[in-house]
This record gives structure tokens, C-alpha cells and sequence, in this order.
């Protein structure tokens, strides 16, 4: 069965390119932690390139080095990552926005640059390894072309209750 949006529209259309009133309808993450503005493009079960505008009254950058330069703290990159993650497996068909099983079970990220205000990253994410418990992820995002980070996310498809020892 295709996933389909709170609205009940079908999310596993040939539709290739979201707007960021639906993927705000998709995702499950809300202000201000909502990193995804676009998704450029989907290659269902394989890849998903998304981007995001980086805007200097983003309220993740207030007090972040408040002596220093403005830069996006990694973390918020690679939940950019997470999200476009997240976005190719609902847009799969491989997970669903209620009762939402995917977590994180690791993260591993390299940063090459920083990324400031006015800064546009696109974020290229695909599958790299599927295995029974789960799916590992590769995302790079680029500035101009340029890497600025590069982030390894495995999701955990189910959790099993812990056993009593």
C-alpha cells in the first residue's frame, strides 16, 4: 500500500518535486527544527536531493558563537540529512509519518566548511546498505557545488521491548 499524507493524498506518486507546505504535511518535525525547504528531486528506493535556505533569523543560529562569526551548527545540517533521509524512506513506502517506527541508531558526520547565512545547501541523500534491522543512509551537502558536510545516518526499523534480566 503507498504512504499517504494526513490530508489522505498518496505521497508514492511520480511526483519528483515538494514544495515546503508539503513537506511540512509529511514530515512529522515542525518550527523550528524543520530543515528540508524543497525536495528537488526523488529516485524512489534510492536517492532524494532536497535543499535549504539558510535565512540569518533562523532561531537555531541566535547565540551560536555569539562572539564570532554566524555559522550553522553541524548538528542542524545533519538533521537535514536525518530529515532527507527520512523523506526518501516515507516517499518509498518504507516508513509512515504515524506511528513512526524509523530512529536513529547512529550517526557519524565530516564537516568541510562552514555554512552561513544566504548560504543554499543541497543535500544529496541515498541508500547505502539495507539490512534486516534497518537502513544506512549517505547524505552530502553542498554549497556552490562545494561539500560542506557529509553525514552517515542508520535507522533502526523496529525497537524491541527490552527483556527483563
Amino acid at each position: 500500500m503507498d504512504p499517504v499524507s494526513p490530508d489522505g493524498s498518496s505521497l508514492a506518486c511520480p511526483k519528483t518535486q515538494l514544495t515546503f507546505d508539503e513537506i511540512r504535511n509529511i514530515l512529522p518535525h515542525g518550527f523550528p527544527v524543520l530543515m528540508i525547504d524543497r525536495v528537488l528531486a526523488v529516485d524512489r528506493d534510492r536517492r532524494i536531493v532536497t535543499r535549504k535556505c539558510v535565512s540569518g533569523s533562523e532561531p537555531y543560529l541566535q547565540g551560536h558563537y555569539p562572539n564570532g562569526p554566524v555559522i550553522v551548527p553541524g548538528v542542524m545540517l545533519v538533521e537535514a540529512v536525518a530529515q532527507s533521509a527520512l523523506l526518501l524512506a516515507i516517499l518509498s513506502g518504507s516508513a509512515q509519518t504515524e506511528g513512526f517506527e524509523h530512529l536513529l541508531g547512529e550517526i557519524r558526520a565530516v564537516f568541510r566548511a562552514p555554512v552561513i547565512p544566504g548560504d543554499v545547501v543541497e543535500f544529496e541523500v541515498t541508500i547505502d546498505q539495507r539490512t534486516s534491522g534497518g537502513v544506512s543512509y549517505v547524505g552530502i551537502g553542498r554549497v556552490d557545488g562545494k561539500m560542506v558536510v557529509k553525514a552517515f545516518v542508520l535507522t533502526i526499523s523496529k525497537v524491541s521491548p527490552a527483556k527483563n534480566v
